[in-house]
């Protein structure tokens, strides 16, 4: 109908084997004694899962459902269409079809209060705002990145000027591009943008340093700012690790490596 999300999808989407890398790798970090209480949220889009039959062959709603216990889930709405633009009633339905799908596959962890929108978009819609917090949403992330939209204290967030129900957390950017799968990926496109700079192309050892620095960084000064990922960076590029994790695990091993605080 006229008011139903549009049938789109980003690629390339993840599979089960990919997922469960992911679970398998998180279980390997809450071994150490500082992660152990570490989670993985997946801010997910709900379209291509039954009864869509948008995937033929779907091997990732079965394993999401069956490793669902082990990640928080926070809707991303139904289908990635951006918000800034969608009447009240489309921005009603993205978000309403996505948290039906939460409880059809039971996640438990899961909670109608938080949101992040597609692209950051939507936040100045006073139509979706509305559409928002008539469904329950009290948080939204915005770009610590753009003027107006970061903390004005740490770890404070600031209230929507339009909808002052519902809070803003700003998010920490980083240079894990969204679409970028292998270390080759992200090396090349990471030198595209920033070998001027540096003077020379890097490696993806040298890579891997620098943004983990970054995310330590954060991480010392107990900065509860959300980091956020993209679903090419989950695919397991060699069977077991993907970029994500490589970066992660780099952050976690510095932190360990100065600190025996938990987070």
């Amino acid at each position: 109908g006229p008011n139903s999300p549009s049938s789109h999808s980003p690629a390339p989407r993840l599979d089960g084997s990919d997922f469960s890398a992911l679970a398998t790798w998180q279980d390997q970090v809450n071994r150490g004694a500082n992660f152990a209480n570490f989670k993985v949220t997946h801010a997910y889009n709900a379209f291509g899962t039954p009864p869509d039959a948008g995937f033929g062959n779907d091997t990732l709603t079965p394993t999401v459902k069956s490793l669902r216990s082990k990640f928080f889930f926070l809707s991303h709405t139904y289908d990635h269409e951006l918000l800034d633009d969608l009447d009240y009633s489309a921005a009603h339905a993205e978000l309403a079809l996505n948290n039906d799908v939460a409880a059809a596959m039971r996640f438990s962890t899961f909670t109608p209060l938080n949101l992040v929108t597609p692209e950051i978009s939507g936040l100045t819609n006073p139509a979706f705002l509305r559409a928002a917090a008539d469904l329950g949403v009290r948080y939204l992330v915005s770009d610590a990145s753009k003027p107006g939209y970061s903390n004005p204290f740490p770890n404070a967030g600031l209230a929507n000027p339009i909808e002052r129900s519902i809070l803003m957390i700003p998010r920490r950017a980083n240079n894990l591009f969204y679409n970028v799968v292998t270390p080759a990926d992200w090396t090349a496109e990471y030198n595209c943008l920033y070998q001027s700079y540096w003077g020379r192309p890097l490696s993806y050892d040298e890579v891997l340093s620098l943004e983990s620095e970054q995310l330590l960084g954060y991480l010392l000064r107990g900065d509860v700012d959300p980091w956020m990922f993209h679903q090419p960076n989950l695919v397991a590029y060699d069977g077991t690790h993907s970029l994500f994790t490589d970066l992660l695990d780099r952050a976690l091993d510095r932190y360990t490596a100065l600190y025996n605080l938990p987070i």
